[in-house]
Formats: C-alpha cells, structure tokens, sequence
C-alpha cells in the first residue's frame, strides 16, 4: 500500500537502516540491525544465510540540493548577502561592486546590527560554484548539506563518523591506546591534544605511561584526515558539521566578508606591530605564513581586526568606511561572537587564541559576555587543552610549548588585572597550575621574524611578558592576602619587600630612566603598575608611626592610608599617564595600565574631601588631570567612558565644597595671617589653566625627601624620573 492511499496510513515512513540479502530480496521489514543475525524472519524460515546486504546509500552521484520549502527564509537567505548587511564587504572577480550611501551613526547596546559604511563592497554568495573574494579568504556557496533536513539525528551520526570535530570519547581513547599497543609515541600537535588529569581513572590505568617519574598528562589525539582537512573553515566549502541553517545565519551577520585586501593588509600589519607584542597569541612567523596563504580562520580573523581597531589610528579606520573605533570594533566583535556561538571554528587552539583576543571587549552592565565571561571561556579552553599543566616533558615542538605557555600566562594576566578592576575573584586558581614561567627563550623564534627584527619593541617585548607574569602572581598574591577574608593578611611590610624585590630584578630596558628620552610603553606601563600594587598592598592600614604623618585624607577601604605611600604613587601614575597622552601614545599602550590610572583617581578623589583647601584643591587639579586620558582613550578601552562619568558626577557633588573651601583659603591669604600663598595658575573651575602638561602643579607637592623611614629602601622610587623631555612620538607602523 502506497503511503497516502489509506486515512489509517502513518504520515511518515521510517525506512531500516539495513535489511540482510534475503528479507531485501523479499521486499519484507528486516531486523537484522537491530536484533543481529540471523534476524527474525530468518529464524523462523529457518534459513542460515542471513548476511547484511551492502548498502550504497550516499553513493549515488546527486545534483545539486535544492532548497528545503519548508524553510523559505533560510533558502532565501543562504542565496546571499547583499551590500546592504556588510560593513565592510569587498568585490571579487565576475562579483558587481556596488557603491551604496547611508548615514551612519555610532552604535549603542541596544541598538540593532552596527550601522554600515558608507561606501561598500558587496559580496554575494551565490547558488553556483564557491566563490572567493580577493584577498583570497573563501566565501562559499553551498549552504546545503548532502543530509536530508528531516532527519538530524541522520545528520548528526552521519556528521559525527566523518568529522573530526563531533569524535567521540571512545574514538579519541582507541587512538593512544591503540598507539600504545603498537608502541608508538606520537609527537603531539598543539591543535590535537588529548588531556588526562591524574584523578581522572584512566590516567590511572595507564600509570604505566610515564616521563621522567611524573604521568604523562598531554597525548596527541587522533590527527585531520585529507577529507577532514578540506572541511576546514578555510577551504572553498564549510565544515562539515555546520547545518545550512547556521550557515544562512552567518551569512546574514556578514561573518564570511573580509575587509578589502587594503585595509585587511593595514589592520593585520598594526597588530602584528601594536598588539602582537602586548599579547603575542598567535606563532608570528606560521601566522604570517598562513596569512599569505590566504588561511586563516574567519574566527581569528575577525578576533584580531577587532583588538587592531582598539590600537590602530583612526586612519585606518575612516578608510574602511567606520566613522569611528566604536563603530568597526562593534563590527568585528560580533562577526567573531556570531562563528564563536554557532561553533564554526573547532580548532580549539583557534578558538583560545580569539576568545583571548576578545578580552578585551568590555560589555555593559546588562550583558553577560565581557571580558570577565570571555576569560572565563578561555581558562575553561586552556584547562580543556591541559595548557595550565606543565609540558616540559610532553614530546611537543619547542614552539608549539611555547605558544601554550604564552596563551596560559596572557590568561593569567589578564584574568588578574580585570579581575582587580572590577573587584570580582579570579577565574584562575594557581594552586591547580605547574605551567613553568616564561623564558627569553619562548620569544626567540618570533622575535627573529624579518618582519619585526626592526621594531622598536624587538629587544623588550619577550622581557616584558616575563616580568608582566610576575607581577601579576604579585597582584594575585595581594588581593588575596590584603581581601580575602578567609585569609590572614600578610603584612604591609611583607608585602611592600616583595614588591621591591620584584622592582629590584627589572633589567635596565624596563626601568623608566630619566636619561632615555625615548618612549617605552613597556616601561611605563611597568612602572605604573607598581605603583599601583603599592597603593593597593597600603589601602586601608592604620597610620602607625613614621609610615603617615597626617590622615586627613580619610579613607580608601576602612581606616586611614599610608599617606605618603599611596598619595606619591598616585602622583607618578597621573605623571606618567598624563606623558605618554601628551605624546600621543596611549594607543600603544597595555590595557593594563589604565587601571592604575582609575585607582590613582580613587586617592586624588580623597584628597579632595581633606578639610585643608591645598589639598582639596590639589586632589581636584589631579583628578582632572586623569579625566583627560579617558577621553583620549574614550574609545579604545571600555571601561574609561562609565569612569570618566563616574568622576565628573563625584566632582560635580563636591562643586560647593570646593568653593566653600576656595573662600576659606582667600581668608587666610590676607596678610598677616601666616597662610600660604596660591599662585594664580591654579584654575578650580576645570582645565582650562593646563596650557603646558610639564607645569602640572601636583608634581611637587610631595617631597620624596620627607625621611627616609617612610620607604623601605632609597632604591624603591628609582624607577620614576623626571618623565617630562618633550620627544617625537614614535611610530610602531613599518
């Protein structure tokens, strides 16, 4: 009976996966797959040749799949995407170019998609042969799967025996054991680990595999096959794994189009100058080789043009067609979190390296991913991967261990200095991590780069990321013993030597010298965070003896601070913050310094509420000193718009006190009444009295010479000069 001939018949017929020759032959329901051989009709024809047929499903040559018509909005628009929902689209061969006018305006949280530029570049993905646009980085066209829509659970079994993406557990176990059985130690590829823990019990039964005494932890999984490799993100056709629905979807929010070859060459070129030495995330040389190639992954491609839209002058971005940095970096952003949320990429070192790299998107208040949920991804990653545990004796390629050791400890950093900023516990527990400090020797094969030998940043950068790591042990070591309060807190002392011993084992290249006239962003964001850990490791301590002379100031946590301590570090903060704005260098500079300017502001905000009107008004003076860096940075960094509204509410609030205090200091500058004199330079009303940042008139109000007892050693302060030699601003662009 023809289904559909009947009312009693069922709508859908479900077909057995396999029938043996004889129930075939008969045209009768089998069961030999499910129940074995011989199967039931078998059994009672008591026939003995019940053998599964061959079957040759899927092995037919097919034409092209037609859109499912139950599913029109899909097929519509996996057809392709027009110039009207690119950013920044580029034309490809036999591909129209389109010029479209629209206003454009800056996005906001609860906006829609970012508005587009106004000149752009469409590529359309057509019904007809993969295309490929010029800067040779693939847009496909076939959306459609060889897999009936109907049937998922088809897809996802079919999928999952040819894709190394969907392996199982059992798959992935059978590799290393049968590697074992055959005595075979393969060297792993840091795009193929397998990670056992020690409590995990196979780690337990395979105790036997072990490398110097120690278990070994890290075993190679099982590697791409041709066919799987050719499913790559970066090849003419999408992975496998991906259904036509999420493929219609990311074509939609544009996360197959690349910016044009020019810009693409600009944006790339700036974070391998600017950021690759902040965050060295990616192997220099294999990523420039893979660039060349046209190969790199849509994920990190759209993760490293959204960190180079943070650093890169805006230049760049008027000639993409952005009318602003917050404009491409919301751009680029969501393309990246669109493959990222659909699972695009599956290179899960990949993935570790972009979810890194978007960090450093701040979020909102009502939006759960920010940098606090993108660290936490990317330390779920890294524990995934093993990276947190020790590779020393893993039989891995010396630059590949390199590469893990610099992803763990840019998670460390980062988790440590986000973590601090917004007072939150951090995502990473060191105690469960033996993942050996980085050595000059894990920078050695990418700083020899010909790309980069002539960077300024050649000889610091790897010193920098060596001692950066250390400091943030310190800064972790510090909130936990200063603020946990399930821990006794070490003493402000114990901490202040720790610090110095730290300061004390900088090289020269780090330390800001008042004789080097050159600009290092290195060691100025160094020398910044030190400070910064003084005030914290001095926040809230009674004044005991010769560490404080006043307490005026009040408070920044409960008591009194070590005044001296905390006011001149908070000075040398905004010094040196406010140099590196007057050279125009902030887009230069690590994220990570900028919160050492927000805690800097936090003492200068004390000081305003001192009942002495010098004081006061000094506080007032540096605090709005600070400002001006948030807005030179007001759209780089996310942060520094919701704290420079912070600040201007609390000194708008504090507008009346400060008059009622400037007419108290008039009254005591009559003559005869022993008061100091105020110079008319000082303009309470703003900002408008800074014609030259080297007369900031904070900078000698404290006395480094105010005895000696007050610092624990002469050398402490070393490292702050005389910041203020008016030199060009170096250019990181070749």
């Amino acid at each position: 009976m023809r289904p559909g001939s009947s009312e009693h018949a069922p709508s859908h017929r479900t077909r057995a996966v396999k029938a043996c020759k004889r129930c075939n032959q008969k045209r009768i329901k089998c069961d030999a797959f499910e129940c074995g051989t011989p199967c039931s009709k078998c059994r009672q024809s008591n026939s003995e040749e019940c053998v599964l047929i061959q079957s040759r499903r899927g092995t037919h040559p097919r034409k092209r799949s037609k859109p499912n018509p139950a599913v029109p909005e899909l097929a519509e628009a996996s057809v392709g995407v027009d110039a009207d929902t690119g950013d920044d689209a580029v034309a490809m061969p036999a591909v129209s170019e389109t010029t479209e006018q629209r206003p454009l305006s800056d996005p906001t949280p609860g906006d829609g998609p970012p508005p587009l530029p106004q000149t752009v570049q469409s590529v359309r993905v057509g019904s007809q042969a993969p295309a490929t646009v010029p800067n040779g980085f693939p847009v496909s066209a076939s959306t459609t799967s060889s897999t009936d829509l109907a049937s998922p659970e088809a897809a996802f079994s079919e999928t999952s025996a040819k894709s190394y993406r969907e392996i199982s557990w059992a798959a992935m176990f059978d590799h290393f054991l049968d590697g074992r059985r055959r005595d075979q130690k393969d060297t792993i590829d840091k795009c193929s680990i397998t990670y056992l823990g020690e409590s995990f019990p196979l780690a337990m039964v395979l105790e036997e595999f072990k490398e110097g005494g120690r278990p070994r932890l890290h075993h190679a999984g099982p590697p791409l096959t041709e066919d799987q490799a050719r499913a790559e993100p970066t090849s003419e056709n999408h992975p496998s794994h991906m259904l036509p629905e999420d493929i219609a979807f990311l074509q939609a929010k544009d996360a197959f189009v690349a910016p044009s070859q020019e810009i693409l060459d600009a944006l790339i070129a700036n974070f391998l100058d600017r950021v690759w030495p902040i965050y060295p995330v990616v192997n220099r040389q294999e990523f420039l080789q893979q660039y060349k190639a046209k190969k790199v992954p849509w994920i990190l491609l759209h993760a490293l043009c959204f960190i180079s839209a943070t650093f890169c002058p805006l230049a760049i971005l008027h000639r993409a067609g952005f009318t602003g940095r917050k404009q491409a970096r919301v751009s680029y952003y969501r393309k990246a979190k669109a493959l990222f949320d659909t699972g695009y990429e599956s290179n899960k070192i990949t993935i570790l390296q972009s979810v890194i790299v978007l960090t450093c998107w701040g979020g909102g208040p009502n939006n759960y991913w920010n940098f606090y949920s993108w660290i936490s991804t990317g330390v779920t990653i890294a524990e995934a991967l093993g990276i947190h545990r020790s590779t020393a004796g893993a039989n891995m390629h010396p630059h590949d261990r390199s590469l893990l050791k610099r992803l763990w400890w840019i998670l460390v950093i980062r988790d440590a200095s986000c973590g601090t900023l917004v007072g939150r516990p951090f995502r990473i527990n060191t105690d469960h991590s033996d993942t050996e400090m980085l050595t000059v020797e894990d920078f050695e094969y990418d700083i020899q780069s010909p790309d980069f030998v002539n960077n300024p940043l050649h000889d610091v950068c790897g010193l920098y990321q060596i001692h950066m790591s250390k400091l943030s042990l310190l800064l972790r070591e510090i909130i936990s013993t200063r603020f946990d309060p399930n821990r006794a807190q070490a003493r402000m002392a114990n901490l202040h030597e720790t610090l110095q011993e730290w300061h004390n084992a900088l090289p020269p290249t780090l330390r800001c010298s008042e004789n080097d006239k050159s600009s290092n962003p290195f060691a100025t964001c160094l020398a910044i965070l030190y400070d910064h850990h003084l005030i914290l490791s001095h926040l809230g301590r009674p004044t005991t003896g010769a560490t404080s002379t006043t307490s005026e100031n009040g408070s920044l946590g409960g008591g009194a601070p070590s005044r001296p301590i905390t006011e001149v570090a908070a000075q040398r903060i905004s010094s040196l913050a406010c140099t590196f704005t007057r050279k125009n260098e902030s887009l230069v500079m690590p994220h990570e310094v900028f919160q050492g300017l927000f805690l800097a502001q936090a003492v200068f905000y004390t000081q305003m509420k001192s009942p002495l009107p010098l004081v006061s008004q000094l506080g007032f003076q540096a605090l709005n000193s600070c400002q001006m860096v948030w807005h030179d940075i007001y759209e780089a960094w996310d942060p520094a718009p919701w704290i420079s509204k912070l600040f201007d509410n609390l000194i708008g609030n504090r507008n009346q006190d400060i008059e009622s205090n400037e007419d108290d200091l008039r009254n005591s500058n009559v003559p005869g009444n022993g008061g100091p004199s105020i110079g008319n330079g000082i303009d309470l009303d703003g900002i408008n009295g800074y014609v030259d940042w080297q007369n900031h008139p904070t900078l000698g109000f404290f006395d480094m010479s105010q005895g000696e007892e007050t610092f624990p050693s002469s050398t402490d302060y070393a490292m702050f000069p005389n910041y203020f030699g008016a030199t060009e601003p170096i250019s990181f662009l070749s």
